[in-house]
């Protein structure tokens, strides 16, 4: 693989759009929720997933409706940490997660369509000496590719021990 190749493969998927504007306390009939309103945006009402941590551990069972700003851009939830060390031999951690795009709010109907809402595990290399800071890199994988990760460590795990 050249460097530009690497280059290529390195670039950053498309950001989740933010919304618009949110959307304020919207009664029955006001509006059509998730309707292409034909100009050119789509209004969402935000629904946290089942194992969201934001309605249990901060908004008190309130599972729909918050903002992207008060909830963050992803429905999260902490599977496991685990331990290990840089090549330098500084410690550090993963945090594997769930996650799941949050949205709520009006956005750009084009912008939208391009949105991957699938659920995805995360993984975080943090820092140890600074383990609530931003990470050192993340990667987003799906539950296939999670299921294929989890078979070829298991297998190394073995190797590494004699037992295959």
């Amino acid at each position: 693989m050249t460097s530009t190749d690497s280059a290529a493969r390195r670039q950053r998927a498309p950001v989740r759009p933010l919304a618009l504007e949110p959307i304020s306390d919207l009664k029955e009939g006001d509006q059509i929720l998730g309707a292409d309103k034909n100009d050119g945006t789509i209004d969402l009402w935000g629904h946290c997933k089942p194992w969201c941590y934001w309605p249990r551990e901060v908004a008190a069972n309130q599972d729909s409706g918050v903002s992207v700003a008060e909830h963050g851009a992803y429905c999260d939830h902490v599977v496991t940490f685990v331990d290990g060390r840089e090549v330098e031999g500084y410690e550090t951690f993963m945090r594997v997660s769930l996650v799941s795009a949050y949205l709520h709010g009006v956005y750009d109907l084009a912008a939208w369509q391009t949105v991957d809402t699938d659920p995805l595990i995360r993984f975080s290399i943090q820092d140890s000496e600074n383990p609530d800071g931003d990470p050192a890199a993340e990667l987003f994988i799906s539950t296939g590719e999670a299921r294929k990760l989890a078979r070829a460590l298991e297998l190394a795990a073995d190797r590494l021990d004699n037992l295959r």
